[in-house]
Formats: C-alpha cells, sequence, structure tokens
C-alpha cells in the first residue's frame, strides 16, 4: 500500500503540475464554446484531492466523473480538454465543408484560418505538457511508463498538426480546383491524431484503476462510452477481472471476439466526421441486437476507436465464431442511409477462447493479432484461433437479406 501512495503522490506531482501549465492559458480562437473553458487556475499542492480547485472540481462534477486523487483528476481533465477540442473541430469542418459545396473561396479561407488558429493554441498546449514531464521525469518513479507513453503521443502529434495545417494554409481556394479535396484530406487527419490522443488518455486512466486496483468500484460512467453508451475499454478490463475473480481456476467456457469496422474512416472523408459518428452508433446497434438474437448474450464494448469487443459468457469457441460470422454477414449486407445517402461498412473479426494459462493483457492481444491476419487476408473476414492453429474462416455465401438502416 505504501509503494502505491508514493506512485500516486509522483504521478500527482508530474502529470498535475503539467497539465495546470499546460491547460492554465485562456484559449483564444474563434469559437464562444471553446473560449476560456481550460482556464481554471491550478492549487500548488498537487498531491491532496482536497486541493483540486474548486473551477476542476465543479467541471469535473458536472461531467459525473469520479477522482479519487489529484492525478485522476488532472487525466480527466485532460480529457474533458480533449473532448472540447474534438467538438470545436468537427464545428470548423463543417463550416469547412459548407463553403466548399457552396464553392465560395473567401469562406474557405476563413474557415481555414478558424481551423488553424484553433490547432495553433492546441499545439502549445501539447508542448507544454511535454516540457513539464520531462523537467519532472525523474520524479515519475513506477509511473514512468504512463509519462513516457503521454509524452511519446504528444511529440508525435504536435509536428503532425503544424505540418497538416502548413498543407491546408498553402492550398488556394481561388485557383485550385481540387482545393476542397485537399483541404478535407488534411482535416481528417486532424481528427485521427485527435481520435489517437484520446485513445492513449483511455489507457492511461486504465493504468491508474489498474495499479490501484480499483477495477471493482469504478463509477458506472467512467466504462461507458458517451457515443454508443456501451461500455468502453475500461469496462473490458472490468468485466474480465470480474471474471477472472470468479473463476480462477479457468473451468467455464469464455470467448471473445475482437470486431474491427472497415470503410469508417473513408466515411469520415466522404461524408464527415459526425456522420461517421452517426453511422457508428448505428452499428453498435446492430451488434448489440445480432449478438442478443443470437446467443442471448448482453454484452457488446466500444473497444477503441472503430473496434468493438465481443464477450461470450459460458460459451466455447465454435459458438462464438458462428455468432461472429453472422454478425460478419449481417454488417456486410445492411446499409446505413443518412440524408438521402447510402454507406456500406465491413468488418473483420479475431475470435478466440480464454486459455488456463493466459491473463487479460495476453487474450486481448490474440484477439488484435487475429484482427491483423484476417484485415491481411483481405478483410471482410473472421479469423480464429483454437490453440495450435491459426484459421480464417472461409467466407461463406451471402445468405443475410439486404436492409437499410436509416440514421437521424
Amino acid at each position: 500500500m505504501a509503494s502505491i501512495v508514493f506512485v500516486i503522490g509522483t504521478v500527482n506531482l508530474i502529470l498535475g503540475f503539467a497539465l495546470a501549465v499546460a491547460l492554465e492559458r485562456r484559449i483564444v480562437v474563434y469559437l464562444p464554446r471553446w473560449r476560456g473553458r481550460a482556464a481554471a487556475l491550478m492549487p500548488h499542492d498537487l498531491d491532496v484531492v482536497d486541493n483540486v480547485h474548486d473551477k476542476w472540481r465543479w467541471m469535473l462534477e458536472q461531467a459525473n466523473a469520479e477522482f479519487r486523487t489529484f492525478t485522476e483528476a488532472s487525466v480527466h481533465v485532460l480529457n474533458l480538454a480533449v473532448s472540447t477540442y474534438r467538438n470545436d473541430l468537427l464545428d470548423i469542418e463543417d463550416l469547412v465543408r459548407s463553403a466548399i459545396a457552396k464553392r465560395n473561396p473567401e469562406a474557405i479561407h476563413d474557415a481555414v484560418q478558424e481551423l488553424v488558429a484553433l490547432n495553433a493554441e492546441w499545439v502549445t498546449q501539447q508542448r507544454n505538457v511535454v516540457r513539464m514531464i520531462g523537467e519532472k521525469r525523474a520524479e515519475l518513479g513506477a509511473y514512468a511508463d504512463l509519462g513516457d507513453h503521454l509524452e511519446a503521443v504528444l511529440l508525435e502529434q504536435s509536428p503532425a498538426i503544424e505540418q497538416v495545417c502548413q498543407a491546408i494554409s498553402g492550398i488556394d481556394a481561388k485557383s485550385d480546383e481540387e482545393a476542397g479535396e485537399k483541404i478535407i484530406r488534411e482535416l481528417t487527419q486532424l481528427v485521427r491524431l485527435i481520435h489517437t490522443l484520446r485513445d492513449s488518455i483511455a489507457e492511461v486512466m486504465l493504468a491508474i484503476c489498474t495499479r490501484e486496483d480499483r477495477l471493482e468500484s469504478v463509477d458506472h460512467m467512467q466504462h461507458t462510452d458517451p457515443l454508443t453508451g456501451l461500455w468502453n475499454r475500461l469496462g473490458v478490463e472490468c468485466q474480465l477481472h470480474k471474471w477472472w475473480r470468479e473463476d480462477p481456476e479457468r473451468q467455464r467456457l469464455m470467448s471473445i471476439a475482437l470486431v474491427d469496422c472497415e470503410r469508417l474512416g473513408k466515411t469520415n472523408e466522404f461524408a464527415s466526421t459526425r456522420v461517421a459518428d452517426r453511422i457508428l452508433q448505428a452499428l453498435a446497434d446492430v451488434l448489440k441486437h445480432q449478438v442478443s438474437r443470437d446467443s442471448g448474450f448482453e454484452r457488446v464494448f466500444r473497444y477503441n476507436g472503430h473496434q468493438f469487443l465481443l464477450f461470450f459468457e459460458d460459451v466455447g469457441l465454435s459458438s462464438a465464431t458462428d455468432t461472429v460470422e453472422r454478425v460478419r454477414q449481417v454488417v456486410a449486407a445492411t446499409l446505413f442511409e443518412h440524408r438521402g445517402k447510402q454507406y456500406s461498412l465491413t468488418v473483420s473479426a479475431g475470435v478466440t477462447a480464454l486459455r488456463p494459462e493466459d491473463d487479460i493483457h495476453q487474450l486481448l492481444s490474440r484477439a488484435s493479432l487475429l484482427v491483423t491476419q484476417a484485415k491481411a487476408d483481405g478483410g471482410n473476414r473472421t479469423c480464429i484461433d483454437d490453440g495450435p492453429n491459426v484459421e480464417v474462416v472461409p467466407v461463406a455465401k451471402q445468405d443475410v437479406a439486404p436492409r437499410t438502416f436509416k440514421i437521424e
């Protein structure tokens, strides 16, 4: 217990102070919702949760974010900042797409300037975090890997963001007939970058909860994905941890399937990120309905970005594979319609059963490698691991009737 307290204290100091400096600055961009949101002053004693500043505390209470340490509060605040930035990025994306659709060079120029201003301030915040993590590296202790992980992601992101903004600024909407397409392609890179950072923050939060042995007591809101309503990556760990505790001898059957949605990135580019979000919501509904109908199982998770995890309780590999193949066919036969436009998706999946020697990391890593194999074999495939062998399931003749899923 003493070592945990020490670790928490050191991480509080490093991440808390880094975030304090990075998020203390008043944000100045064009959109009212973003302006000033992260300007709260920070307490000086970063080790005590009671000293979380009132503005932070109010912000976290409004978001129903549970926190027991200043570290956890800091990560939550960074997550809220990322969420706010993403929302503002999508607002500007809408402006850019509208200006392009109207073929209005002046409006395109103005929207691009807003985009560049937003990202210039965002890069400044990221670099402040990196600087402070570097200055306090020696004090990270056993949590050094978490600081290193965030630092590495941020160090990759800042120059990538600047490169995108330079490319966008250099596009002449008046003379270049392909200006709109070029701008959208660059803008979708910004969306991918913020999704990467969002996922990295989720991994840090998961690590905190795991190392503090809190997976059984995590607040419901923390393991719920706000977009789909499914349990998130933290929820996956909570479910598996519960299973490990209840069946320490690994005598019960249990299988999982990692399902990776393909083509959604193209939807971001051709339609918009907001439309892709709605399609992802619809896909989550399809998965929940199909899995429940086929197996009576109630748990589908949003694992990471475009990936979902299906958890099969007391189900062997063969039955789980049958259900996943049915899911794959249903998704391939479904058209997602939004405002008169139709979009199609496919999924690749990896299915594996729990082995007596498995830990959570081994089980999830194996499923991820199976997805990689399914995609390498052409996508829209299911790959299984029955122990000694890895097999890509032969694609059978489609026996699912086509249907259209209308999205509001």
